[in-house]
C-alpha cells in the first residue's frame, strides 16, 4: 500500500489539487474524478476539476446533474486553470496516459507536479508523471483504482459518487464480462455495501429507445473482415469514442463474433476505431500497429490523414495476416 501513502502525502503538500481526465470524459474518469475530489476536500485541501470542453456522454451528464443537486462539482475551464497553476499546485491525470486525447495538453505542459492514475496500457506521446506514477493495466477501471484507494483510507464516499464509481466499472467492464477479475467483482460489492444505490445505477446507464435503435440500425450493415471478425463502418457523421465502443461491444455479443471493430468519425480529420473481443483475439496489438493501444480485449486507435477506405484496407490486412493471437506479449 505504499503507492496510496505516497498519492495521500502529494495531495496533503501541495496547496491546489487540479484534477483532470480524457477530452469527452466518461462516468469512469469523471466519477473517479468527483470521488477523488471529495476526499481531497476531506483532507482540506482546494480542488478544481478542469471543465470538459465536450460532455457528450448522456450517462455521464445525468450523473452529474443529480451530483450537482448536493455538491459543488467545482468545474473551472481549461483558461482559468492556467492562471492557478503554480509551484504549490498538483495536477492528477485520471483514466488516460495519453496526451493525445487529455482534456487539456496546455495544462499538462505548464505544470510543474503531476501524477497519472490510469489503467490503460501505455501508448505513443505519453503524459510524463512528474512526482509519481499511479498506473495498473491490470485493473478493470480507474474506478475500480480510486475505488480501492479510498477503502484503504477508510473514507465514506456520498451514495451518488459511490454509485458513478459502480457505474464505472461497469461501463468499463461491458457490464463484467470483460477485463474482469475476482478483485473487481470484490470492489463492487464493497461499493454496494458502503451504500451505492443500485436503482440510481440503472438510472444513470439507461439509453433512450431512439438511440439504441439507431445502433441496431447501423449493426445491420456490419460484416465479417476474416476469420470471425466482423466490422461496423459508421457513416460520415461526427461521433464520440463512446458510441463507437457501444457499437463494438454490440457486435461482439452477436453468436459467431470473436472480434468486433466499430469505424467512425470522431472530428472531421480524425477516423477512430473501437476494438473488443473475448480476450482470445488480441485486438490491443492490432490497435497498437494502427497507432493506438489496449487490452487484449478492449482497445482503441484514432488515426488521422486517411480516408475510410485506407482505414478499413490497414485493419483488412491486419486480420488476414493474423498478428493477433492472445499468446503476444501486451505492452503495458
Amino acid at each position: 500500500m505504499e503507492i496510496f501513502d505516497k498519492l495521500t502525502d502529494q495531495i496533503k503538500n501541495n496547496d491546489l489539487i487540479i484534477l483532470m481526465t480524457h477530452a469527452r470524459p466518461d462516468l469512469d474518469g469523471m466519477g473517479s474524478a468527483c470521488a477523488l475530489k471529495e476526499f481531497t476536500e476531506f483532507l482540506g485541501k482546494k480542488v478544481v476539476i478542469v471543465k470538459p470542453k465536450v460532455n457528450n456522454n448522456y450517462s455521464l451528464i445525468r450523473a452529474l446533474d443529480v451530483y450537482s443537486k448536493s455538491f459543488d462539482l467545482n468545474f473551472v475551464p481549461e483558461k482559468d486553470v492556467l492562471k492557478l497553476l503554480d509551484d504549490k499546485s498538483l495536477v492528477i491525470v485520471l483514466d488516460t496516459n495519453s496526451m493525445k486525447i487529455v482534456e487539456s495538453p496546455k495544462i499538462i505542459e505548464k505544470a510543474k507536479n503531476i501524477i497519472v492514475i490510469d489503467h490503460h496500457c501505455k501508448m505513443d506521446n505519453l503524459i510524463g508523471s512528474s512526482v509519481m506514477e499511479f498506473e495498473d493495466a491490470t485493473k478493470s477501471s480507474v474506478a475500480e483504482m480510486i475505488a480501492e484507494y479510498l477503502k484503504y483510507n477508510n473514507f465514506k464516499l456520498s451514495k451518488v459518487a459511490l454509485t458513478m464509481l459502480l457505474a464505472g466499472i461497469e461501463t468499463d467492464t461491458n457490464t463484467f464480462n470483460l477485463k474482469t477479475t475476482r478483485k473487481t467483482l470484490e470492489t463492487a460489492g464493497y461499493l454496494v455495501g458502503e451504500g451505492a444505490d443500485l436503482i440510481l445505477k440503472q438510472k444513470f446507464l439507461k439509453e433512450s429507445k431512439a438511440e439504441k435503435l439507431r445502433r441496431y440500425e447501423m449493426l445491420k450493415d456490419s460484416y465479417e473482415i476474416g476469420n470471425n471478425m466482423h466490422v461496423c463502418v459508421l457513416d460520415d457523421e461526427i461521433y464520440s469514442p463512446v458510441f463507437l465502443s457501444l457499437i463494438a461491444n454490440d457486435l461482439l455479443s452477436f453468436d459467431g463474433v470473436n472480434a468486433a471493430f466499430a469505424i467512425g468519425r470522431i472530428s472531421p480529420s480524425v477516423l477512430g476505431i473501437s476494438a473488443r473481443s473475448m480476450g482470445d483475439i488480441n485486438v490491443g496489438e492490432m490497435m497498437r500497429k494502427l497507432g493506438g493501444g489496449g487490452h487484449s480485449a478492449s482497445a482503441a486507435t484514432q488515426i488521422e490523414g486517411k480516408s475510410k477506405t485506407e482505414v478499413i484496407e490497414d485493419l483488412t490486412k491486419l486480420v488476414r495476416n493474423g498478428d493477433y493471437e492472445s499468446n503476444i506479449t501486451e505492452r503495458c
